[in-house]
């Protein structure tokens, strides 16, 4: 039998203090108004600090997840110097910086006489960034410099905090454990809650139709795409690690359990996005597991009674979730795309204002309007568009595209910034040989999928989901860089 060697004590205040973080943001109900998010950037500092804090044990042989090799002593001072040699650590810096350039240039500053507001162009650098001054309290440049420091300062932790694979996969199953409980959650509460509006037990949010703490249902689907996704790549973890050790079992398929419960969980948030991306992410990961077992050499050891009673758990799942839940929602909902003659208000409001975002990146591009600034900036160019608007009765707070989305705030550095961040994953994960190894595999196509579904709403606007996508993206190339040592 195989025996973990126990974790070094600075991987366990680290693991500690991430997974506190990492935890209370879809909790804190996506971590969308201030107090949550100053509080994801005071957890995100103390995590950040116990990372590059000195530890004793750190010098032992160990089998690191970095790039150590498995017989290298690690020095005490290997965190900071991690760091220091850490890409994004340096273009996550830049960024913040020309956040910071961005505020000190506004050209509008927010007033309001208590009723109404409007926008008062001020004196500005022409050739350098600018922004919308507002006030902490309405979202803006301030919040927004928040949750980019809370999430840059997270995954600087992720990557020098954490020293052993057993490290990031307690770290996942983490994140499992309390999204199965987010789910039991939002089903206790669509079950006995008489308006799909009500937000837990706290009230009630008129137009939207929250699931578990999450007020947006596509930000609900989103996260939980996410966590199916980690079921899934603990799942292949396990699995690999059976066939390793010639296991006669292992618990590989109840995380596909899990990862089938949450694609339920999805479909009854309703986010039809959400749930057509997982559903087709799921079936590319069913295929992308079969081409593994072909190239494989080595056979399965687990027992068919464990896979037939796993398959006889699933099939009560979907029993249970037709009998008990009110499913007539999502057929409509599905109905709306499928119905040519049907024409679905919130999609062609959508291509009308993704339409008035397109005018407005061919105007702020170069500078951007700043970092949380577009719900100030884009009235002035729906205009031509009143369909999307309802002649007033509507204001968008986001593009419901995040690939216009940041352009259109950061301009075009800002977005290279991110862009050479997308870049540096992708080359480390095509050094490490991402398909040889099943969990970084599926991990890294999982985030792809979150991508997509950028594409057509906001998701990357909600903390957890950027955060929590930003780890999973160091997550996969450590996962990955451990398999091509080996």
């Amino acid at each position: 039998m195989r025996h973990s060697r126990p974790l070094p004590s600075g991987d366990k205040r680290v693991l500690f203090l991430l997974i506190v973080h990492l935890l209370f943001l879809p909790w804190a109900l996506g971590s969308t108004n201030a107090w949550s998010q100053v509080t994801s950037l005071v957890l995100a500092t103390i995590g950040f600090g116990a990372a590059l804090w000195a530890r004793p044990d750190d010098g032992r042989r160990t089998t690191d997840v970095g790039l150590q090799s498995p017989k290298r002593e690690i020095p005490p001072a290997t965190a900071l110097r991690r760091l220091l040699k850490f890409p994004p650590f340096w273009l996550g810096l830049a960024l913040l910086g020309y956040i910071a350039i961005q505020a000190l240039n506004p050209s509008w500053r927010y007033t309001t006489d208590g009723k109404f507001w409007w926008l008062v162009p001020v004196p500005n650098i022409s050739w350098l960034p600018t922004s919308v001054a507002a006030p902490f309290e309405r979202f803006g440049m301030g919040r927004q410099f928040a949750i980019y420091a809370a999430a840059w300062l997270t995954v600087c932790t992720v990557w020098v905090g954490l020293t052993r694979r057993r490290s990031f996969t307690i770290l996942l199953n983490a994140l499992a454990a309390n999204a199965l409980v987010l789910v039991l959650v939002g089903f206790f509460f669509r079950l006995t809650q008489k308006t799909p509006d009500q937000l837990l037990w706290l009230e009630r949010k008129a137009g939207a139709i929250p699931f578990a703490s999450f007020i947006y249902k596509n930000h609900a689907g989103a996260y939980l795409a996410l966590m199916a996704v980690v079921c899934l790549a603990l799942g292949a973890r396990h699995y690999e690690r059976a066939l390793k050790e010639h296991a006669r079992s292992s618990p590989a398929l109840l995380y596909v359990l899990g990862a089938i419960g949450l694609l339920f969980a999805v479909v009854f948030t309703y986010s039809r996005g959400g749930t057509g991306l997982l559903g087709a992410y799921l079936l590319g990961a069913a295929a992308v597991f079969g081409i593994h077992r072909y190239f494989s050499r080595t056979s399965s050891t687990t027992p068919r009674v464990v896979t037939f009673t796993v398959a006889g758990m699933v099939a009560f799942v979907v029993i249970f979730a037709v009998a008990q839940l009110d499913y007539r929602r999502v057929v409509h909902r599905f109905e709306q795309l499928a119905d040519p003659e049907h024409k679905d208000v919130s999609v062609s409001q959508r291509l009308e204002a993704n339409n008035a975002s397109l005018d407005m990146l061919a105007y702020t591009w170069p500078r951007g309007v700043g970092a949380g600034g577009f719900s100030y900036i884009y009235p002035q160019f729906i205009q031509r568009f009143p369909a999307s608007y309802k002649g007033g009765q509507l204001f968008w707070l986001h593009a419901h595209n995040d690939w216009l989305e940041f352009p259109i705030e950061l301009g075009v550095v800002g977005v290279a910034l991110i862009a050479a961040g997308g870049v540096w994953w992708l080359v480390q994960l095509g050094r490490s040989r991402i398909w040889r190894y099943l969990p970084a595999l599926l991990l890294a196509l999982g985030l792809l999928q979150t991508l997509a579904h950028a594409s057509f709403d906001f998701v990357f606007q909600n903390p957890a989901v950027l955060v929590t996508w930003l780890v999973l993206a160091v997550v996969a190339v450590r996962y990955a860089e451990r398999q091509s040592e080996t």
